[in-house]
């Protein structure tokens, strides 16, 4: 398996058509691929289903004989990794690394012959992303200006690192909501203080301290990561 950066599939050439089935799970003679419903990024392997059409001869037949698997960001086509598949049965799956799509949003696959061009299927329903569940420690009462304020994370879904982080960080706000328990039309979120985060491994690893001089108003706060 190797990552990609070309939008390979923005321009991919002709699509092979398949005699039966919808694309997505297409019948005997007929390439299909399929990525799950929903996956949450860096928490495991992105397996993906696929089908070949039933061949007679000799195993390799068909377009070039070689196959490759495609996973792209459904946005605009760029290409984020891609493994060669064997040609042999008539249904496989292709497995991509936990870390080469760590990223929320909405991503699609495709099976494409050895030439690099030419798409022989492509998922009919793109596999939609969401970021790894983040749970926020922190204290639930404080005095205005008593201490500084520590904000631990925990990450447990979290299962590898990002592979191709592309210089991508964190910022951790501090929101002051007002002095109303339920959020008030009229009011205006205030944030009062931010910490930069470079990476994953930074959320992970290490505390934020929040200056106790931020907390100089009665009322409620709120932490914030994005």
């Amino acid at each position: 398996m190797h990552a990609a950066s070309a939008a390979a599939l923005s321009q991919p050439g002709p699509v092979v058509d398949a005699p039966e089935g919808d694309g997505d799970s297409g019948g005997r003679y007929s390439y299909w691929v399929r990525g799950p419903d929903q996956y949450v990024s860096l928490s495991g392997d992105l397996t993906v289903e696929y089908g070949l059409p039933e061949v007679r001869g000799a195993a390799g037949s068909g377009p070039a004989g070689g196959l490759t698997a495609h996973v792209a960001d459904a946005r605009d086509g760029t290409v984020l990794a891609k493994t060669d598949l064997p040609r042999r049965g008539s249904t496989g799956r292709a497995v991509f690394a936990c870390g080469l799509v760590h990223r929320a949003g909405r991503y699609a696959f495709a099976l494409v012959a050895a030439d690099g061009e030419t798409v022989l299927a492509r998922s009919t329903r793109d596999t939609f992303v969401r970021w790894p569940e983040v749970v926020t420690h922190v204290p639930l009462i404080l005095e205005t200006y008593g201490s500084d304020v520590v904000v631990t994370f925990e990450l447990p879904g979290l299962r590898c690192a990002p592979l191709h982080q592309d210089d991508y960080g964190f910022v951790v706000s501090l929101v002051y909501r007002g002095a109303h328990p339920e959020p008030q039309s009229w009011f205006q979120d205030t944030v009062v203080d931010q910490k930069p985060l470079a990476s994953w491994a930074e959320l992970r690893s290490h505390d934020v301290t929040l200056d106790c001089q931020a907390f100089d108003r009665a009322g409620y706060y709120q932490v914030r990561e994005r």
